[in-house]
């Protein structure tokens, strides 16, 4: 993992991201793939299309639907806790 933390940051060319092998042990993996592509996707057509301005500028919107996800994640859990004790909903499903 240091190896790989290093050659991330010295080496432009250096394509394997550290995180993976986090993610590799993991018991979700599977579904996990599918967002890490769409992120990787997204970040570089940002780049590619408009640089690092534009990635900058869309950062507050990545990180809104971030949050945005977990408060409705937490509202509909305090529902459920209030209003369906015994029969809650399945909101996610981790």
């Amino acid at each position: 993992m240091a190896l790989l933390t290093v050659l991330r940051s010295r080496l432009l060319w250096w394509r394997l991201h550290p995180i993976g092998f986090a993610t590799a042990a993991m018991i979700n993996t599977n579904f996990l793939a599918v967002p890490f592509f769409l992120a990787w996707v997204a970040k570089s057509l940002l780049l590619g299309l408009g640089g690092v301005q534009l990635y900058r500028k869309a950062l507050p919107l990545f990180v809104g639907l971030m949050v945005g996800y977990v408060a409705g994640v937490s509202v509909c859990s305090v529902v459920d806790m209030l209003f369906f004790p015994q029969d809650g909903h399945v909101v996610h499903t981790w």
